[in-house]
């Protein structure tokens, strides 16, 4: 701060520069205004299509409950047939020495995977909204017998993904087959 200016003084230098350029101000405002509210959009949504999409727009999935995993397109609607198998999305992370493994596998509720099915068929100009926000994706971990829904507070434990090595082994996720 400058010597021999007080706090209350600058506070007003500033308020003043405001009230002069209201339109900067307006403007300014506006834009951190947007800005908060597509964050809180992009956090709050709960859809969307699957995240930790490669830069070639793949993903993987698998056939055998995480035993084994392939790479597909990420526009594919999980559970989708492949090899006369239901296929889900599968995340796949990697332990401090380099295994590879399932995290969890994740897929569209049977209801939600069939209206998204058919909205994604339309038009985009025909959305009248994004169809994945109203979407109804689950989670399990490879090897349990229920599906869990992302927006019961148990998915969040199924999600916190914890080295087959035990949980002070690091994990990094994988992104693309490399």
């Amino acid at each position: 701060m400058t010597e021999g200016v007080t706090w209350n003084e600058r506070r007003m230098g500033i308020r003043e520069a405001l009230n002069r350029n209201h339109k900067v101000t307006i403007g300014a405002a506006a834009v951190v205004t947007m800005g908060a509210i597509v964050f809180m959009v992009l956090q709050v949504r709960g859809g969307g299509p699957p995240t930790g999409v490669n830069l070639n727009g793949k993903v993987f999935f698998s056939t055998d409950d995480g035993k084994t995993w392939f790479v597909d397109d990420v526009r594919n609607i999980p559970p989708f047939t492949k090899d006369g198998k239901d296929a889900v999305r599968a995340h796949v992370y990697r332990t401090s020495d380099g295994t590879k493994f399932v995290g969890y596998l994740e897929r569209y509720s049977p209801a939600s995977r069939k209206a998204l099915a058919a909205a994604l068929a339309k038009p985009a100009q025909d959305q009248l909204e994004d169809p994945y926000a109203s979407a109804e994706l689950q989670c399990k971990k490879p090897g349990d017998a229920t599906w869990v829904s992302m927006s019961d507070p148990k998915a969040q434990s199924i999600m916190n993904v914890v080295s087959p090595k035990g949980a002070g082994d690091k994990v990094s996720s994988v992104l693309s087959a490399e």
